[in-house]
Parts: C-alpha cells; sequence; structure tokens
C-alpha cells in the first residue's frame, strides 16, 4: 500500500471524527520514510447532564508497513 492510500484512510477516519465530535484543536502528523506517527487531539461534544463539562481526548495512530495500528488514547 502505497503512502497515498494511506493517508487517505487517514482522512476518512478524520473525518469521521469530525462528524462524532465537535472540536479538532491539532492534527501532527510526522512521515518517516514509509512510517507515519498521526497525533489527533479533540474535545467531545458537551454532556446534556453536565454542560459545563468538555473532555479532552488525545487518539495516537500509528502506520506501519501499510497498515494502520491504533496506538494510545488518552
Amino acid at each position: 500500500m502505497d503512502i497515498k492510500s494511506l493517508l487517505q484512510k487517514l482522512m476518512i477516519m478524520v473525518l469521521n471524527l469530525l462528524r462524532d465530535y465537535q472540536v479538532i484543536h491539532s492534527l501532527k502528523c510526522k512521515l518517516n520514510q514509509l512510517d507515519i506517527l498521526v497525533e489527533i487531539i479533540f474535545s467531545s461534544r458537551k454532556s446534556i447532564l453536565f454542560p459545563e463539562k468538555t473532555c479532552m481526548y488525545t487518539w495516537l495512530f500509528f502506520i506501519k508497513d501499510g497498515y494502520l495500528k491504533y496506538v494510545q488514547n488518552w
């Protein structure tokens, strides 16, 4: 799988994230030959029960050798 296909998969993931969540605060992408490290920081929609709270999340993905590997979520 080439870099273009991998980045297309990534963009689909980001668009799905935008659909489900309110704000993406940052999207960082580091390319190292065929490896891609992606960090997405976003906040969730405000809760109906707790409208004053907005939760922040960070998703970290690693693409290696043509495979998208989910690394961490916090």
